[in-house]
């Protein structure tokens, strides 16, 4: 894997292989920014937020963020 500088990781091998595809796709900035969303959306869940509107707006957040 190239993000980790390691090609021994222990996957069952369906999950190996998306894990390297996720690697061509993801960087650092597309982490850091998904794992803001996700931050985002567990405040927003402890506060008692309506699930189908956090979820539409999730999917579209994180939509834009994989598309650039």
């Amino acid at each position: 894997m190239a993000a980790t500088g390691r090609d021994n990781l222990r996957l069952p091998e369906n999950e190996l292989n998306t894990a390297r595809n996720m690697v061509k796709v993801l960087t650092v900035e597309k982490i850091a920014q998904l794992a803001e969303l996700l931050s985002e959306n567990e405040y927003y869940i402890e506060r008692n937020a309506n699930p189908k509107i956090l979820f539409l707006d999730s999917s579209i957040r994180l939509h834009q963020i994989m598309k650039l």
